[in-house]
């Protein structure tokens, strides 16, 4: 049995306002160890794959420099690069929680271009390699 949660970040999911200026690696935590993470700690550890977290790679109109600064490497509090670094500082705290990044497909399934995946568009290349970066600091 594997316990597989999913986390999205800012971008994508913040109904309950949990992401702000106040958003750091502890607040972060609280939040995973309350919805998820506690089951590591257990007296028999349940095995975590985090099926699904993201980031995005693309915004419309913006620079690389620009998409990178938002959405992988921010210092500003409750935004997307922020959530994403402090993800990538947790897998690497906890090398025993499996993952897989979502998504790697450069476009969906109606063939338009994808907002959050590892490869371009025509599937050639990796889109954002400043994430592939990030991703790769991560052992598995």
């Amino acid at each position: 049995l594997v316990y597989s949660p999913h986390e999205w970040g800012p971008w994508k999911d913040n109904l309950l306002g949990e992401f702000s200026y106040r958003t750091t690696y502890k607040t972060l935590l609280k939040i995973f160890m309350e919805n998820w993470a506690f089951l590591l700690h257990q007296k028999s550890p349940v095995p975590i794959w985090l099926g699904e977290f993201d980031t995005c790679t693309s915004i419309v109109g913006a620079s690389v420099k620009t998409v990178v600064k938002k959405c992988v490497s921010s210092t500003s509090h409750g935004k997307q690069g922020q959530w994403f670094q402090l993800m990538i500082e947790f897998l690497k705290k906890n090398p025993q929680v499996g993952w897989s990044y979502y998504t790697i497909n450069g476009t969906n399934w109606l063939n338009e271009a994808e907002n959050n995946s590892i490869l371009n568009p025509t599937w050639t290349a990796v889109k954002l390699p400043a994430l592939m970066a990030a991703l790769q600091t991560v052992q598995h």
